[in-house]
């Protein structure tokens, strides 16, 4: 449990410490692309609530043969307010693995940036291993929400017992975290070349670094477009900070002392 206590505390510094890299000129520009895509995808969750919103309340009523008529009209706009409600957050908690995902190839990069600025360490440039590395961050980041989508689900169910249900949402809250934090740290895996089985293995044994990662980006993104924008960008340079603090004290601890 020390242990887990102690990552937790190298992560949730690494949040200050990465704020700075934010106001640097040569970090400043990466804030561009998330502007653009989250900019893009509000206007189209927008809009698809606004389209789609009522006729699909309408095919489930219809479904459960309900006549929605009956309700009466300020009833019926209320139900098409909370299901355009519902299905922005429901967008929203998708949302954050399509950015890791849009996003990869220009978090993989700053993170590689951030490393190399801490230790001047060079990583050469491959095509080949690049577009390797963008079907690795699919295919993780689409492993990782089936398998949160699914705990989340399973949570929500335990969560009508009695004092179950209590610890519920915490529960669910620990999950996504770990499973966010699991892909904004797999972008320093990918770049040690840890293969998919040796990541599963290391976000688990640094579960504590891992959660609170993202812990903290799941709250930066609950701020609207303003945290839309900076999270995944000060995250992944804080998961960067964090992962290397860790390396290298782990390096220094195995290292015989003179």
């Amino acid at each position: 449990m020390g242990k887990e206590f102690q990552q937790w505390g190298i992560a949730l510094g690494s949040y200050a410490k990465a704020f700075p890299y934010l106001l640097k000129p040569g970090y400043r520009r990466y804030l561009l692309l998330p502007v653009l895509v989250n900019l893009l995808f509000l206007i189209a969750v927008v809009w698809a609530a606004l389209v789609y919103a009522e006729p699909l309340l309408t095919a489930v009523l219809n479904y459960f043969n309900i006549d929605l008529s009956s309700w009466g009209k300020a009833w019926s706009s209320v139900a098409v307010i909370v299901l355009q409600i519902l299905s922005f957050l429901l967008f929203l908690s998708v949302y954050k693995y399509v950015v890791l995902v849009v996003l990869a190839p220009l978090l993989a990069y700053l993170s590689e940036k951030v490393e190399k600025d801490l230790l001047g360490q060079d990583f050469p440039f491959s095509w080949s291993q690049f577009v390797q590395d963008i079907g690795r961050a699919l295919v993780i980041n689409g492993f990782n929400l089936i398998r949160e989508l699914g705990l989340t689900l399973l949570l929500s169910i335990l969560g009508f017992i009695p004092l179950v249900g209590l610890a519920a949402p915490f529960l669910i809250l620990l999950v996504q975290s770990y499973f966010y934090g699991y892909g904004l740290l797999d972008y320093n895996a990918e770049r040690w070349r840890f293969s998919i089985g040796q990541t599963e293995k290391y976000m688990w044994q640094h579960k504590g670094q891992t959660v609170a990662i993202g812990l903290v980006f799941h709250f930066i993104f609950l701020i609207p477009l303003v945290g839309w924008i900076l999270a995944p960008i000060w995250s992944v340079i804080a998961a960067t900070l964090s992962a290397v603090s860790l390396k290298t004290k782990m390096r220094d601890l195995r290292s015989p002392r003179h």
